[in-house]
């Protein structure tokens, strides 16, 4: 808000003394002996000296007592820089930087700083010293050897005549030197953003170097420390335990000597909420860190995973029975230093998941694992998280069924088909009669799960030799197991080897005559015994010969006669057979046998990986068993801080336990679809607190649709066109942003909309993350058309302006403590609020390739608070023109939180966009933009080669790089020779003309105006310049005013050269721009923001229309306010009158000019206003203004003049009447106004 206006008187001390520093500073005045004591980051106001005069005055520091010599300020050296040295216990120097300044005209402020603060952060006693310096720095004493110091260390460079580079070492006396020699490391220069430092303890006895990495972060400091470096000395890496256990953490090649660390003490632990800083035991070796929970009895160490890149992952540790347990660790580069911090893996899930749902256990384990306690049984019907044990090893899972030797393995990150994973199925063939009742019903009986062999369950086995007998079921013994080959032969598993050395079941000799028995054996597969090697099983229980339909496996007597031990043989079937495929009546318990499965299943499990949000999972089938969608409540496997807590098995018998039906799923689903079409779209007006419209956004085209079903939320977004006004009444250019029209050659893209952006999010029950399918945004090419002015008053309107007073105080205070911590440490708690905070999961997240053409204009004259707000930017801003592209960004099967993902967009687009700061380099102006020649050539060269050739393309386009090019040369070199001439209101008047052009007419006239106003110049310049010296400056300003005279005449008439040049060529440029360059109208016209009473009102067409013609009679005067614009009567030949803020323009023609006014009425001249009716006609209404006019020219009498004008009707007279009125009453108000700096800048009221 504005402060009120009044008259303000300040009142300053003669001296204030500012402390800089980070510790507390003794001021000594030496002509009265006073003391001081001024605290770090506050200033002191000292009231017993005169400013008028000199002020001698010595510094005293904590462990810096000896000042060399005194320091002496006054109002003649404001701005000087001196040097303060101090002096330690050792007497080593220390260089103070002493800045003055003026306070209100005639008081002084000194400033104390140090050019340097070294903090150490990395937990070592470091000592340091200026390079080709034998004595370590100033302020280091003894107890530097031993321990860090917790307090910055102020540091300068005090010999000149050595080179500014400074080195450190480890103290001397540090314990965990072991003897060793501290090393001083190789110098460094302390300007650079950041990096790292090698220093080494040289140790005896052919022991290896002790290395440590110290990371060096580098910043500058802000505002009143921008004179101030603090070089802050960090860990290469920093350990940070947000878990609730105690976390030990190792170098790998240490693992061996555990116990021995344990019982010496020596293990390092980081117990919960520490922030540790860890450096490397030994550099030479694998830099790999492991970790376990102290917490959990038996809990081992996890594998070794590197510090040095920026990762988020699972880490693995196996507890007792080989249980896994989870911590979260992400790995993040901040300055100087990787921050490895752990957390509870309750707040992620996991990042995969393995479900069996086949009938047979499996057994997985990470490739190259060799460890059997990492090995992994999964059995039936069980899901459990994991992560990879070994985080360096490949990222690959072997899988291979419990008791088959074949491993199969298995990529995690793909979800392409990988192949299936196959086991032998056996089978035993068993005697029907000696089984449960039950087991006749089927032909392929499957083993029950956990069941035991009774003593009457008889099967076919070959113990010893060929013969094949009755023995009692035993699941160890392999000589009872069988398989079917393809050519139907039964192959004895245990007596065949693994290539074509098959075994199988034969009869003994010839085939039996009925009534015969010929013994059962098992002999060599023979193609020419395929008659008695070759059987089928038929569907009333019989084991026959292939090509018999007679000859079956039988016991030789009765049932009460098949006992163990005893002889199968293959004799003729003793049931009665009846024609058709019915097959046998009847069938003796002697003949029946069927095949008992060995394991469950069929032999052949199919492996796929599927996403479930950001866990992917292996699901394990059988080949044969199918299976519907599983859509299980729980969805995600509970992990209660970090350990994996047990989970449910699954009975894969029982499908419904598994799967959901469709109907179960989408009951009580709640669909929904809203649909938004705003074809002429909306507009939105960005206003600050002056106030003043600074930008009008036009968005059109805009559709907005979400569904909601059962399965799915998706919201699609599109807009069709943008373009942003830049709504200042001083820019240059009135377009900020639009579509990016398509040039020559290229094709049409206005069919598509400028943004689209669609996002489908998965309904999903975690309390971990949100899952999105797909978020995807596509962004069509845009033109930017930059600023200077405009940008600093959006970011004051962001507010970023001048800070008041007490929040100036209030901000100096703070600075230390901002500038005395590690910036590489920076963000842990905004880490710390993204790891609680819940989770974003997207199968793929892409932004499209687009291309910005960019161009920068810079002003040559800014109000004082946008020129602090520049000020605080810290670097400056040049003019270019160039396109910039934009690369694509894209994610697959990510999960983070949004800050995340806002980090990895402004990586990737800050990498693209520093890529290509040759090219903007190639673009500035004051090179005269050579790259917009070579494209604009090259253009037209593209044009000739063509099938249709463009021969008036190519002259068009060179045409306008070479204008394009000279204009902005030629501009250079004026603007310098400007400089030159040391006249601040020439430059002005140049840049007010030059700022002004929009069109090629306006360029040209610019260039003239320019060569008039230089050639003018130079001829009065001998005269002008030494006057207005001598007015300000006195005498000495006259001999300085001769001298910037003589320049002037020489470089003014010069300037005005190039100024014609520039603008000539300006217009050329213009005249033969494409039409894809040229930019496109506003879209309307700027607001007029303060309407009647000074309140904010609602767009009016009118008032913006009047505003425009005011700017327009005023020559672009911000002083004068509009008040209202009105039609006195409807139509063309009725009088329109602007009432503003200092007179009263009246005109029939619009737009109008000074020229074409009917009456131009001054607001000090009018002293009535009134709405009147007409003598002769009562429907006739006037407004009837009351001037007081000069009697003659130059006469001092006053006279009154009536004078009136018609209106349409009553009501239309009397609103006029009273908006000039209420125009008179502000126009008096406003001569008893003491108006403040910030109100003489000038607006649109």
């Amino acid at each position: 808000p504005l402060p009120f206006p009044a008259h303000t008187i300040t009142l300053y001390p003669p001296l204030t003394v500012a402390n800089l520093l980070p510790c507390d500073v003794q001021l000594i005045l030496t002509q009265t002996g006073q003391r001081k004591v001024v605290q770090r980051g506050r200033e002191v106001a000292v009231y017993s000296v005169k400013s008028m005069k000199s002020v001698e005055f010595k510094l005293s520091l904590e462990s810096y007592d000896t000042c060399q010599s005194s320091c002496v300020v006054s109002l003649e050296e404001v701005g000087v820089v001196q040097s303060l040295v101090v002096e330690d216990t050792l007497k080593r120097p220390l260089r103070l930087r002493v800045t003055c300044g003026i306070l209100g005209g005639t008081a002084l402020k000194v400033s104390i700083s140090c050019p340097y603060w070294l903090v150490n952060r990395t937990g070592l006693p470091l000592v340091f010293r200026q390079e080709g310096v034998s004595q370590e720095a100033a302020g280091q004493l003894e107890e530097h050897e031993h321990a860090p110091s917790t307090h910055p260390l102020l540091f300068s460079y005090h010999h000149g005549d050595l080179i500014d580079k400074c080195s450190m070492r480890i103290g001397k006396d540090y314990r965990y030197n072991y003897g060793g020699i501290p090393i001083w490391c190789s110098p460094f220069k302390m300007i650079s953003e950041s990096g790292v430092r090698r220093v080494f303890v040289k140790r005896s006895d052919g022991r290896p170097d002790r290395e440590y990495q110290i990371g060096v972060d580098i910043c500058r400091g802000k505002k009143q420390y921008q004179d101030t470096r603090v070089v802050t000395f960090v860990g290469r890496y920093q350990l940070e335990n947000r878990t609730q256990y105690n976390l030990a953490y190792l170098q790998r090649h240490f693992l061996p000597d555990t116990q021995h660390l344990v019982q010496t003490r020596k293990l390092s632990c980081i117990v919960p909420s520490a922030v540790v800083a860890f450096h490397w035991p030994r550099t030479d070796l694998d830099q790999l860190l492991c970790i376990r929970v102290e917490d959990i009895p038996g809990c081992n160490w996890s594998g070794g995973f590197f510090l040095d890149r920026d990762h988020s992952f699972h880490v693995n540790m196996r507890a007792s029975h080989y249980h896994s347990v989870f911590v979260r660790c992400e790995i993040t580069l901040r300055g100087a230093t990787y921050h490895v911090v752990f957390s509870d893996a309750a707040n992620y899930p996991p990042p995969f998941r393995l479900e069996n749902l086949s009938q047979v256990s499996v057994v997985f384990f990470q490739s190259g694992v060799t460890k059997a306690g990492l090995r992994t049984d999964l059995n039936p019907g069980q899901s459990i998280p994991y992560a990879w044990d070994e985080p360096t090893n490949p990222e690959k899972l072997c899988v291979q069924v419990k008791g088959s030797p074949e491993t199969k393995v298995f990529d995690l990150n793909s979800f392409e088909p990988q192949g299936k994973l196959y086991y032998e199925s056996y089978f035993y063939i068993s005697a029907v009669a000696t089984f449960p009742q039950d087991f006749s019903s089927s032909v392929f009986y499957t083993v029950p799960r956990h069941s035991h062999s009774s003593e009457t369950e008889l099967v076919l086995d070959v113990p010893q030799g060929s013969a094949v007998i009755f023995q009692r079921r035993d699941p160890e013994r392999r000589s009872q197991l069988w398989r079917m080959t393809a050519d139907s032969q039964l192959v004895h598993i245990a007596s065949s080897g693994s290539g074509e050395h098959k075994m199988v079941l034969d009869a003994t000799g010839r085939l039996p005559e009925r009534g015969s028995f010929t013994p059962l054996i098992i002999r060599r597969a023979n193609g020419s015994r395929e008659g008695t090697q070759t059987w089928r099983f038929t569907e009333e229980g019989r084991l026959l010969l292939m090509y018999s339909q007679h000859l079956c496996v039988q016991s030789r007597r009765d049932y009460n006669t098949i006992r163990e031990g005893a002889d199968v043989w293959l004799g003729h079937a003793q049931g009665r057979y009846a024609e058709g495929p019915e097959g046998c009546a009847t069938v003796p318990h002697e003949e029946k046998f069927r095949r008992l499965k060995h394991s469950p299943g069929s032999g052949v499990l199919s492996l796929r990986v599927v996403p479930d949000g950001p866990t992917r999972i292996l699901r394990i089938t059988d080949e044969n068993r199918k299976y519907t969608n599983t859509s299980r409540r729980d969805d995600w496997m509970v992990v209660d801080h970090g350990l994996v807590a047990p989970s449910k098995s699954t009975d894969v018998d029982s499908q419904d336990s598994v799967a959901t039906s469709d109907e179960e799923r989408e009951e009580g689903a709640f669909e929904l679809e809203v649909s938004l079409v705003l074809e002429k779209g909306i507009g939105i007006s960005f206003i600050n607190s002056v106030p003043e419209e600074l930008l009008f956004a036009s968005l059109t085209g805009i559709r907005v649709e979400f569904v909601n079903t059962a399965n799915k939320q998706s919201l699609s977004a599109t807009i069709q066109n943008m373009q942003v006004d830049n709504q200042l009444a001083t820019s240059h250019t009135p377009v900020l942003a639009y579509r990016t029209p398509p040039s020559s050659g290229e094709l049409l893209t206005d069919s598509y909309p400028l943004l689209d952006l669609y996002a489908e999010r998965v309904p999903h029950n975690s309390p971990f993350a949100i899952v999105f399918k797909i978020l995807e945004v596509k962004v069509q090419k845009v033109t930017l058309l930059l600023e200077e002015k405009v940008l600093f008053k959006l970011l004051q309107w962001a507010g970023l302006g001048t800070l008041s007073q007490s929040d100036s105080k209030r901000e100096m205070e703070g600075e230390i403590a901002k500038m005395l911590s590690v910036r590489s440490g920076a963000g842990g708690d905004r880490g710390a609020a993204q790891s609680s905070s819940r989770q974003l999961y997207f199968e793929k997240f892409s932004v499209s390739d687009t291309e910005l053409r960019v161009s920068m204009r810079t002003s040559s004259q800014l109000p004082d608070d946008l020129q602090a707000i520049k000020s605080r930017l810290g670097f400056p801003l040049v003019m270019f023109e160039s396109p910039i592209l934009l690369d694509g960004f894209q994610q697959t099967h990510t999960l983070g939180t949004p800050g995340t993902y806002a980090d990895a967009l402004s990586k990737h687009y800050k990498t693209v966009v520093s890529g290509q700061a040759g090219k903007i380099l190639g673009s500035v102006d004051f090179l005269g933009n050579p790259l917009g020649l070579i494209s604009d050539v090259a253009s037209g060269v593209s044009g000739m080669l063509a099938m249709q050739p463009d021969v008036v393309g190519l002259v068009r386009d060179v045409a306008h790089g070479v204008t394009d090019t000279t204009s902005k040369l030629a501009g250079t070199v004026s603007h310098v020779l400007g400089q030159a001439t040391f006249d601040s209101s020439f430059q002005e008047e140049r840049e007010q003309v030059l700022e002004s052009c929009q069109s090629s007419s306006d360029h040209l006239k610019a260039g003239l105006m320019g060569l008039t106003t230089g050639v003018f110049g130079g001829m009065t310049s001998i005269i002008t310049q030494p006057y207005k010296d001598m007015q300000e400056y006195g005498i000495t300003g006259l001999f300085t005013g001769m001298g910037k005279g003589i320049i002037g005449t020489v470089a003014k008439p010069v300037a005005g050269i190039f100024d014609l040049a520039s603008g000539a060529t300006a217009a050329i440029r213009e005249t033969t721009s494409r039409e894809s360059r040229q930019h496109p109208k506003p879209v309307r016209h700027r607001r007029c923001c303060l309407g009647p009473g000074g309140a904010l009102t609602s767009y009016s067409p009118a008032l913006a229309r009047g505003q425009e013609y005011l700017l327009r009679l005023t020559d672009g005067s911000l002083s004068e306010k509009l008040v209202s614009y009105e039609m006195l009567a409807d139509g063309k030949e009725f009088m329109k009158v602007i009432i503003s803020s200092k007179a009263l323009y009246f005109f029939r023609n619009s737009p109008p000019d000074l020229s074409s006014l009917t009456q131009l009425v001054p607001l000090s001249s009018l002293q009535e206003c009134r709405a009147a009716q007409g003598k002769t006609s009562i429907s006739t209404c006037y407004v009837v203004l009351s001037l007081s006019v000069r009697q003659s020219e130059g006469s001092e009498e006053f006279v009154f003049k009536t004078t009136k004008y018609r209106c349409s009707d009553e009501s239309k007279a009397r609103k006029v009447a009273q908006l000039i009125t209420y125009a008179k009453n502000l126009y008096e108000e406003e001569k008893h106004i003491v108006t403040t700096h910030r109100l003489q800048q000038g607006s649109i009221w």
